[in-house]
């Protein structure tokens, strides 16, 4: 943008810019790195990687208006396809009694486990993420944390977010190596294997519910809805797969984290806890759990749930 100003952040070294202190970070260090950065340059601090430079942003609201306001209006079609996609398959979830109902049947199930087994809610509450995920989306649940979908998909999870890690592919610091033979520079062989994977894991699913549709062995689903309904969505079949990929990726571990992080925050602060529950049992009474239809009526979980 004309007369604009970059924005503040360290100087660096000359050519390499920031890239040996990041170089020598990990997933834990490189976050102290950017708290650092943010107390001092504020909540929109540059750095350079090797001339490249790359922006931080460390203030949600200014985060919330670049990625969700004004991502909201993208120049690429084929996004815009796959946006406009995405919102109308959670749609159906959140105007659906059945999903509703499923989503409700899969917090029993969890709370019996819990009362079984209260030192198991990591597992648990993995394995509640996973499944009211794949229940609604993909058309099976998961009744074990140890059940092989989550191993696969938390084990190839994790190895992507290796990527992310200068240590681990240094073409992140150094992005000359990206042109470089893979023979000589294993983590792009590693790379390339990660993005075949993700990429065959994509159409596999797609394959193994079109299959089950046309033999009628498939259970309700949202995927198993677009198939049914193909001619009624504009995107297209690549840009489907992966818009359910997408989907699977950032429905899982998000819901999972905001658990783990519900439950720390009501041991910090108790009389919230109370506060919900006191809420709850005047809406819901000592007889029957809470669900869907109560959610106009309690305000404060409502905010709760919003604000995680």
């Amino acid at each position: 943008m004309k007369g604009a100003q970059p924005p503040p952040g360290p100087k660096g070294w000359p050519f390499v810019g920031n890239a040996l202190e990041l170089a020598s970070s990990n997933s834990s260090s490189i976050i102290h790195i950017f708290h650092k950065w943010a107390q001092e340059f504020g909540p929109i601090a540059q750095f350079s990687l090797m001339g490249t430079k790359q922006v931080v942003l460390s203030d949600g609201k200014i985060a919330n208006e670049l990625f969700v306001k004004r991502g909201n209006r993208p120049k690429d079609e084929g996004w815009r396809r796959q946006r406009h996609f995405m919102h109308s398959a959670v749609s159906i979830t959140s105007i659906n009694n059945k999903y509703q109902s499923l989503m409700d049947d899969e917090a029993t199930f969890t709370l019996q486990q819990l009362l079984q087994s209260p030192l198991s809610f990591h597992d648990q509450f993995l394995r509640y993420a996973y499944s009211v995920l794949t229940s609604s989306l993909l058309g099976f649940s998961i009744r074990s944390a140890s059940d092989p979908y989550i191993r696969y998909n938390e084990s190839f999870t994790a190895e992507i977010m290796k990527s992310f890690r200068p240590d681990c592919f240094p073409s992140n610091v150094f992005p000359f190596l990206r042109h470089l033979p893979h023979w000589l520079i294993p983590s792009l062989r590693t790379m390339e294997r990660l993005r075949k994977e993700y990429v065959a894991q994509m159409w596999t699913f797609r394959s193994k519910i079109e299959k089950r549709v046309k033999d009628g062995s498939a259970t309700e689903s949202i995927y198993k809805h677009f198939l049914l309904n193909r001619a009624d969505y504009a995107v297209t079949d690549e840009e489907s797969v992966h818009t359910f990929q997408a989907m699977i990726d950032g429905g899982t571990r998000s819901p999972h984290n905001n658990l783990l992080m519900f439950l720390v925050l009501m041991m910090e602060y108790p009389k919230w806890q109370r506060k919900l529950q006191q809420e709850v049992d005047r809406v819901c009474g000592d007889e029957r759990m809470p669900s869907y239809k109560d959610i106009p009526n309690l305000p404060t979980v409502r905010a709760i749930v919003k604000e995680g």
